[in-house]
């Protein structure tokens, strides 16, 4: 014999093992069962699965599972009225009333300043009203772009200043361009001379001269000397303080 209920109960081997639930006529033996109280309806000799009574719905709190907290003993509403203690007890953070989220306040939001919140300030206003500015801290902000106040550089409607990065590599002013329609423009970069070729206009970084490495393994694979020279004179044909590019070039070769 074998009684699920007092081995699922805990009860020694010697108990589950020396009757069954029910007996030949099918009423119910088990001494354990027989004292049970059934959670749903509260009688006993039975458990919730098998109770006689009608079944009640499930309560069910959703402000309580999204605390993760226990959420099947009660209902978040009754008629339309909120019975939840948690959530009866809880302020709102918008209005700083209770019983409800800003998610479903009703009121209107703070005010709100990024601005100011980024730089570290009260941010408890707003930025704009009507589309104009009226945040004193960002009317007070000069825009390092075009030098008026009222906005960020994020925001500023003038073209961005012009800039060299050579003359500022340099230490040199560098408040004008370095290029205009894809030609050199600065006149500091114009007369520095290249240490690779010699040439005029550009820095070692950007010469399309080829090194000493990669002419002797051009010369290596077989490319005519009448090539090579070809290129070699198209290259000392730019402006340069030194003619110094040829003779390297010739020379070895």
């Amino acid at each position: 014999m074998y009684c699920k209920v007092c081995f699922d109960a805990g009860k020694p081997e010697e108990v589950f093992t020396s009757h069954s639930v029910k007996n030949e006529f099918g009423m119910v033996t088990c001494v354990t069962l027989l004292s049970h109280n059934c959670e749903l309806c509260g009688c006993i000799g039975h458990t919730p699965r098998y109770c006689p009574a009608p079944s009640r719905p499930k309560m069910f709190c959703a402000f309580c599972r999204d605390l993760g907290k226990e959420h099947t003993d009660h209902n978040m509403w009754e008629n339309g009225l909120i019975s939840c203690w948690e959530l009866m007890n809880t302020g709102c953070t918008n209005c700083g009333e209770m019983g409800h989220t800003p998610k479903y306040c009703t009121a209107d939001p703070p005010k709100f300043c990024p601005v100011c919140r980024d730089a570290g300030n009260d941010y408890d206003h707003d930025l704009m009203e009507n589309g104009i500015v009226v945040c004193e801290y960002l009317l007070s902000l000069e825009c390092p772009n075009c030098g008026e106040l009222g906005h960020t550089r994020k925001y500023c409607t003038k073209p961005p200043p012009k800039f060299c990065p050579f003359c500022k590599q340099s230490g040199k002013p560098y408040d004008h361009d370095l290029k205009e329609d894809e030609v050199v423009v600065c006149k500091e970069l114009l007369a520095n001379e290249c240490t690779k070729c010699g040439n005029m206009g550009h820095t070692p970084k950007h010469c399309t001269f080829p090194s000493k490495k990669e002419r002797l393994q051009r010369a290596k694979d077989g490319e005519k000397l009448g090539d090579l020279l070809e290129e070699a004179i198209k290259n000392a044909s730019a402006p340069r303080s030194k003619n110094k590019g040829l003779k390297k070039y010739v020379r070895v070769l």
